[in-house]
């Protein structure tokens, strides 16, 4: 959905013009049984591999490949004309990736995986948003118990 900053880019129309420049690509029906890659796409590979090498990955990653892209004269201009920048897009993927470098193949998925699923529980105390645990010994002595067991078939019962 289009956000309301006059300077957040539109997913879409990003969307759009790379989708209009596929439909200018020649298709072939059915498609040949053998194909290799254009030397437009070769390129890509090698710089999305020359960037993930740079940046000490072991793997080439989605935002490498992305990157590679601005390589392309003709998805470069649909890209800068639909408003993304090499330089936006580089940094939008850094701030993204937080610093971490793609060492399996599922790193990719990991980014933004705490801030999603997870609970900043230092955060929380300091604004006082849990509960007290003094005077609660019994309770989490138990509650350590049933969380040490090798099986946990019932964790949550408390007897």
């Amino acid at each position: 959905e289009p956000s309301s900053d006059k300077n957040a880019l539109d997913v879409h129309t990003i969307r759009r013009a790379l989708q209009r420049l596929l439909l200018k690509k020649p298709s072939q029906t059915p498609p040949p049984t053998d194909s290799s890659p254009s030397s437009s796409l070769a390129q890509i590979i090698r710089r999305a591999t020359d960037t993930a090498k740079a940046n000490g990955d072991a793997l080439v990653a989605l935002d490498h490949i992305f990157v590679g892209l601005y390589d392309d004269k003709a998805v470069r201009d649909e890209l800068v004309n639909a408003g993304l920048s090499k330089k936006l897009a580089t940094k939008t993927l850094e701030d993204m990736r937080g610093g971490r470098k793609v060492t399996s193949a599922s790193a990719e998925q990991s980014y933004e995986a705490l801030q999603k699923y997870g609970v900043d529980l230092i955060k929380a105390a300091e604004e006082g948003k849990l509960d007290p645990v003094i005077g609660r010994d019994d309770e989490i002595r138990r509650v350590i118990q049933i969380l040490c067991r090798r099986t946990k078939k019932q964790p949550l019962s408390y007897r």
